[in-house]
């Protein structure tokens, strides 16, 4: 999803387009690597916690879609 908000921001956008969530974390740890910029404690932790708060919403979701859907059907 974060491929294709990037993607839709660059072809709206063009050179101010900014990337989103994976995407921008990856541009932002390429650049630390190639020595462009350092990364704060505080980025490298809201960077771990994306996979974290998507597995969790992802969970969530689930629960709740499954949860329902199988309540209709018992009922």
């Amino acid at each position: 999803m974060d491929g294709i908000i990037t993607g839709s921001e660059i072809l709206v956008k063009g050179e101010e387009a900014k990337p989103y969530g994976y995407v921008a974390a990856g541009k932002d740890i390429a650049e630390a690597v190639k020595g462009n910029r350092n990364i704060t404690v505080s980025e490298g932790f809201d960077m771990a916690l994306i996979p974290v708060s998507d597995g969790i919403g992802g969970y969530a979701g689930k629960v709740n879609a499954v949860g329902k859907i199988s309540g209709d059907l018992i009922i």
